[in-house]
């Protein structure tokens, strides 16, 4: 786990999207209109954020204050201190957290005032004819108690992402250290995945009785890549994994093809990853892209490549799709570093070794979409997932889908797998 960027007083940053650009300014983030005016943000040049404004009587204001552009495998962490003592009820039924939103469709997850003096965990989520721009009808659910937070502050709150996107885990802390997990495995209805959720960042939601002026200041604000690994639970039973599931070795007893697939999946947008391979025996090593119908054991129809649900490069300097091969690099020896980039929404494929060209060519090229290899059509819909295969016996190879430097700069436009 890493910093995607450094903020004030803590690991990560703010990515200021509310202002008019540049690392300070404001903004009015995105409201239901359950507010007198918009309210108003401010950034400041050390990515400290504050949030002032006034909600309308009889009104469920809500906002959100983007921070960054959500994504699987990656975890969000702030700390605030709200003003809400101006407000009818003090702030006894307000509640601060993170929001997904995407036209009308909504879910906010945070700690909310329990009417009394103290504070839950809570989520709130609606799409229509009961979404954003409603005051009810929106599902809630009331968690009780959480493990840590006043409704003072201030309160430190992190959502972490899972691996594929599908599901996340809201945590608090007591002093941004230590946490304690709230909600875990929760899928942020009414979205199935955060792929393609347009704003994320930092969720409001006011009482209808709680109107009036309010504000809240926002620091410590952390935006982290965690990474996921080659899958133990989604590969070939000869298969074991080693190198913090890094590293995939074949341990069967006869050479047969044996294949696993990533922890991480996506369905859209660019991607890069790194394939070392660590040791090919009497066929070859295979490393690129399928879906979860590929196949993983069986013999040699098990390989990355070996029908229409993947396509994977070979040691052979052979793409591989739908059990046929064509050749764009020369041979991959042991100890060689393979950069596979991926244009999920293109339906396209670059691969080279170390600082080589990509394809082979000396045109083609992902940071402008010049040429690259079509994707089969299994990978043409649906979650994409990266994927190795090994062999012979003792036969590896390893991924790096950024956890650590990558040997070579991933292409403009293209992110780490993750």
């Amino acid at each position: 786990m890493f910093p995607h960027l450094i903020g004030r007083r803590g690991p990560g940053a703010y990515v200021p999207q509310a202002g008019s650009g540049g690392g300070s300014g404001t903004g009015t983030g995105i409201t239901d209109g359950g507010f007198v005016e918009p309210p108003i943000v401010t950034t400041t040049a050390t990515g400290d954020v504050s949030i002032k404004g006034k909600v309308k009587p009889g009104s469920f204001g809500k906002i959100v204050v983007p921070i960054a552009s959500v994504q699987a495998g990656r975890q969000y962490t702030f700390r605030y201190t709200p003003q809400f003592s101006q407000l009818a009820q003090q702030g006894k039924l307000a509640m601060v957290g993170f929001g997904f939103k995407t036209n009308n469709d909504f879910h906010i997850v945070g700690l909310r005032g329990d009417g009394s003096t103290g504070i839950h965990k809570y989520q709130v989520y609606g799409t229509p004819p009961n979404g954003w721009n409603k005051d009810a009808g929106q599902t809630t659910n009331d968690g009780g108690a959480s493990a840590n937070g006043t409704q003072a502050g201030p309160n430190y709150i992190r959502l972490v992402i899972s691996a594929d996107g599908a599901t996340y885990k809201f945590q608090s802390s007591a002093n941004g250290s230590t946490w304690i997990d709230e909600f875990t495995g929760q899928t942020p209805s009414p979205f199935s995945n955060v792929s393609g959720v347009q704003t994320f960042g930092i969720a409001l939601w006011f009482n209808n009785a709680d109107a009036g002026p309010f504000s809240i200041a926002i620091d410590q604000i952390a935006d982290l890549f965690t990474p996921g690994t080659l899958n133990p639970s989604d590969k070939a039973s000869t298969i074991s994994l080693i190198n913090a599931n890094l590293t995939a070795r074949q341990e069967g007893g006869s050479n047969a093809w044996a294949s696993v697939r990533s922890q991480t999946s996506h369905n859209s947008v660019k991607y890069y990853w790194e394939w070392t391979i660590g040791q090919k025996g009497a066929n070859a090593g295979d490393a690129g892209f399928l879906n979860a119908s590929a196949p993983l054991e069986g013999g040699f129809n098990s390989f990355v490549g070996c029908d229409l649900n993947g396509i994977g490069l070979v040691t052979t300097g052979q793409v591989y799709q739908n059990l046929t091969g064509t050749t764009y690099l020369s041979t991959i020896a042991n100890g060689d570093i393979c950069g596979l980039a991926i244009d999920i929404d293109a339906h396209l494929l670059w691969v080279r070794n170390g600082s080589g060209n990509w394809n082979g060519s000396g045109t083609d090229d992902p940071a402008t979409g010049a040429g690259g290899i079509s994707l089969p059509s299994g990978l043409n819909s649906g979650a994409v997932y990266a994927g190795i295969s090994v062999y012979s016996v003792n036969d590896n190879s390893t991924a790096n889908f950024g956890g650590s430097a990558f040997s070579q700069t991933p292409p403009s436009g293209f992110n780490a797998w993750g």
